[in-house]
């Protein structure tokens, strides 16, 4: 139990970190939309209840977390101060919205199942797909195609490890044409 839990902390924070690498990168880009995405998420994974179980297990790394935490804060209060421009490309806006509403669901599942490690662990890689296809689907410059991909690799992911099947249907039904 204590391994799992171990793991869990370990990829959440391999997430976190991630997500600051991310936003940075869009920075250098000026991509300034998507470097807001990033530090959300990251700023998101940070006050996860994740780290709180890491202190209550080790309590010499609460003042790493702490800092941490206040860090990807204050770099999620300079970014959001950048400009954005977010121009949604109106046919896609349905599928948006339909992605969007499966993701957000996901993300429910995983927060109302934080202590269970196997939903845990089967729904944030989908999470994490799905984020990227509605990215995509944002930007009239990639193509649908490239959503598409995301969305089934979610699909599988969730039809392998045997979530609800209605789950895993509403996920099949948004492959885009």
């Amino acid at each position: 139990m204590k391994k799992e839990m171990l793991n869990r902390i370990y990829d959440g924070f391999q997430r976190w970190q991630a997500s600051i690498g991310e936003a940075t990168r869009h920075l250098r880009d000026e991509n300034w939309t998507e470097a807001k995405i990033e530090i959300e998420e990251a700023y998101s994974l940070s006050q996860s209840d994740t780290f709180d179980s890491l202190v209550a297990l080790y309590s010499n790394y609460k003042g790493a977390i702490e800092i941490h935490r206040r860090d990807v804060r204050q770099y999620r209060d300079t970014i959001r101060s950048y400009p954005s421009k977010l121009s949604l490309p109106a046919n896609r806006a349905a599928t948006i919205v339909r992605v969007q509403e499966l993701l957000l669901g996901l993300q429910e599942l995983e927060t109302q199942s934080e202590k269970d490690l196997k939903v845990s662990d089967t729904v944030s890689y989908p999470i994490e797909k799905l984020g990227t296809a509605v990215r995509y689907l944002l930007n009239a410059d990639v193509e649908i195609a490239k959503a598409n991909y995301e969305i089934g690799i979610s699909n599988d992911h969730l039809k392998a490890r045997l979530l609800p099947a209605q789950l895993v249907r509403n996920c099949r039904i948004l492959l885009i044409n």
